[in-house]
């Protein structure tokens, strides 16, 4: 991507004095308004060996209808033409790049407004990647106005996942997509609607992972290549088991990488094999929307053994009107997507304070891929933001000489680096003025506090666009009411974003609030979960779940991303009450814990025990 102040101007100078074309989404005062057009455009420019490379994963013969929908600077299309692809449509938003190829033409349009009736044997190329907030407000207000897409856009989208939907509208029946693009979408739970859809219509013939391989220089590594074929109509007997390869460095010389990988391809292993850098493995197609994952056949019997362990021992509620039911056939908006159940099928009702949907028909009705999971057991909540840290927090220094107004004013704040594995250390403490309404009120009665903050005030002025925000407030006091609820009760803490090997919840019973760095998890359905929340804490540190999030939650290069919503979806195993083995498992994991907590450097020698017992309950369910 081009990201110097010359090409950026040039770019804009020959937009504004061109003519534009009606089907063209930008205008001059979008262009104008434009910060980053790296953020704005997604563009990362393909490396030419990489075009090369999926150009012979096409299967169609040389006159097929081929579509670009991406063009960039045409590297696919000059690898295209190299193989003797002559038919070829693109399309490229950006006006400011230009094809070298003489004689071709780029369509200077919206691909996603492009005419639906046009069909391909191939699309073929390099999607941009745009957070929903950094897409082009005109393209946002389509995506949500539009008939065809207000069924599946949500406000945390990509453009990124219509531009996967599009592709496959606009194939030829067994017409293959072939796409370089971030894993990310396998395990983010807002594509659940774009898992749905290409479920539904069609199956994947190759996925290759390059895992921690950076292939583009400015942007986060594992990228995955897939090959996908249309399959319409429907039709659950042609959807074979594709092949995966994953790369399994962080390093090595792209253009021979690559080389391997195809020979691989071309004669793929009838059954897994783990080579030099490689793992090879056939997989089942997806059959659900949750969570998708690449995952080896036997590492793929350790997961599934977890969710089947979620599936027993659920809680029941009971409803008036339905008697009991359990608590995971109470199915948020979120969870309809995941099992792609039509809101006609489903009615409305109150429980633990909150809106629900439950089956019409057979509301206790057992749905595939239903399981319990954090959610259903725990309240989950994001950790609040000050917009700036440094502001707020204070040294011991600085700690000595409030008086007794700004002790009043301080609250114990729970930062990613104040965690470790099973306890909290010591918190900092920050300045907490969201009561505060006018300034001269700080200068007044705080003025240790005024003095600190004054020195920031130009840079917390800049925070954000909250506008009723003031300067010394917090940026955003979300979760607040959560915080205040569950300040006195047990409850644990994890970094929202974690480079650790092994994961690091951490429990606390002290009255501590929690930095923009981390999650908050606490216990609800008191009477309905018995378990303790060392229990809970146990199962959530296991190798176990460790192994489970780091396959299907989100990461961020090398690090594990612990978002809100995929912790949510974390399945979880409870005790049976009615069997003292798993009871005595459920007391001695909680004794193990408390020890721990008391004294962290036995931490590391009972790691092992807490696992054992654990696998001890996942085996009596199997």
């Amino acid at each position: 991507m081009r990201d110097d102040k010359k090409s950026r101007q040039k770019m804009l100078d020959r937009f504004l004095g061109a003519k534009q074309s009606p089907s063209t989404v930008l205008n001059s005062k979008v262009i104008e308004d434009l910060a980053d057009i790296k953020v704005t455009f997604g563009q990362y420019f393909t490396p030419l060996e990489i075009c090369n490379f999926m150009v012979d994963l096409i299967s169609k013969k040389t006159d097929a209808q081929i579509l670009e929908p991406s063009a960039g600077e045409g590297v696919f299309i000059s690898a295209l033409l190299k193989k003797g692809f002559n038919s070829i449509t693109a399309y490229e938003i950006d006006p400011a790049l230009n094809s070298s190829i003489k004689g071709f033409k780029i369509n200077r349009c919206d691909f996603l407004q492009s005419d639906p009736d046009s069909k391909y044997d191939v699309i073929i190329g390099n999607p941009p990647y745009v957070h929903w907030n950094n897409i082009l407000e005109s393209t946002r207000s389509f995506l949500l106005n539009h008939p065809f897409w207000r069924n599946y856009v949500n406000g945390e989208w990509d453009l990124l996942y219509p531009f996967i939907i599009w592709s496959i509208e606009k194939l030829k029946p067994s017409g293959e997509l072939i796409f370089i693009v971030p894993y990310f979408w396998f395990n983010s739970t807002h594509a659940y609607s774009l898992r749905q859809y290409v479920m539904e219509h069609g199956y994947f013939e190759t996925i290759i992972h390059f895992g921690e391989l950076k292939l583009f220089k400015d942007a986060y590594p594992n990228s995955i290549i897939f090959k996908y074929i249309k399959n319409s109509p429907f039709s659950i007997d042609n959807r074979k088991d594709y092949k995966v390869i994953e790369y399994m460095r962080r390093t090595g010389e792209i253009s021979q990488i690559l080389q391997k990988i195809y020979a691989i391809y071309q004669n793929f292993p009838e059954n897994s094999e783990t080579r030099k850098d490689f793992s090879i493995f056939y997989m089942n197609q997806f059959d659900n929307a949750f969570m998708w994952a690449l995952i080896p056949p036997q590492t793929k019997k350790n997961l599934d053994l977890v969710e089947y362990n979620a599936t027993i021992n659920i809680p029941s509620i009971t409803l008036t009107k339905y008697g009991n039911l359990p608590i995971t056939n109470l199915f948020s908006t979120k969870d309809l997507k995941i099992f792609n159940i039509s809101n006609v099928s489903t009615k409305k009702i109150r429980a633990f304070n909150s809106t629900y949907h439950i089956l019409q028909s057979k509301p206790d009705q057992a749905i595939h891929g239903n399981f319990l999971r954090l959610k259903h057991i725990c309240k989950v909540g994001v950790g609040m933001v000050t917009g700036l840290d440094e502001a707020f927090e204070l040294n011991e220094e600085e700690l000595l000489n409030l008086n007794s107004n700004e002790q009043k004013k301080l609250i114990p704040f729970v930062k990613a680096k104040n965690i470790r594995r099973y306890y909290v250390e010591r918190p900092a403490l920050f300045i907490w003025l969201d009561d505060v309404k006018e300034e001269k009120d700080i200068l007044q009665k705080y003025p240790h506090f005024y003095q600190k903050l004054i020195q920031y005030k130009e840079k917390l002025e800049q925070r954000f666009e909250y506008k009723e925000v003031k300067w010394f407030h917090h940026s955003v006091s979300r979760n607040l009411q959560l915080f205040q609820e569950m300040l006195y009760s047990e409850k644990l803490f994890v970094p929202a974003l974690d480079r650790a090997k092994i994961s690091r919840f951490a429990f606390t019973d002290q009255p501590y609030y929690g930095g923009s760095d981390c999650i908050v998890i606490v216990k609800q359905n008191q009477i309905l979960i018995k378990e303790n929340i060392r229990y809970l804490l146990a199962w959530l540190n296991s190798t176990f779940i460790n192994q489970w999030y780091r396959i299907k939650g989100p990461h961020r290069g090398e690090r594990i991303q612990y978002s809100q919503s995929a912790l949510e979806e974390i399945p979880m195993r409870l005790i049976n009450w009615t069997d003292i083995d798993e009871i005595n498992i459920h007391n001695d994991i909680c004794n193990y814990i408390d020890a721990i907590i008391q004294n962290a450097d036995i931490e590391s020698q009972y790691r092992q025990i807490i696992d054992e017992k654990i696998e001890l309950l996942l085996k009596k369910a199997n």
